[in-house]
């Protein structure tokens, strides 16, 4: 998720970001560990958990 791409886009990865990485097993604190924008994977946290439970 580059500087150059329009908010919509970072926030529309951040939420694939956590939904998937939720779907393939991996813990929401490590993710944000792991994430280069953690402040970005932080904000899109609740929203990214919905959409998995919705997605279940």
């Amino acid at each position: 998720m580059e500087f150059d791409l329009k908010t919509r886009y970072r926030i529309k990865g951040g939420l694939q970001y956590i939904v998937y990485g939720r779907f393939a097993g991996v813990k929401v604190v490590d993710l944000i560990r792991k994430s280069r924008h953690k402040v970005l994977a932080t904000v899109c946290t609740p929203g990214g958990l919905f959409l998995h439970l919705r997605w279940s």
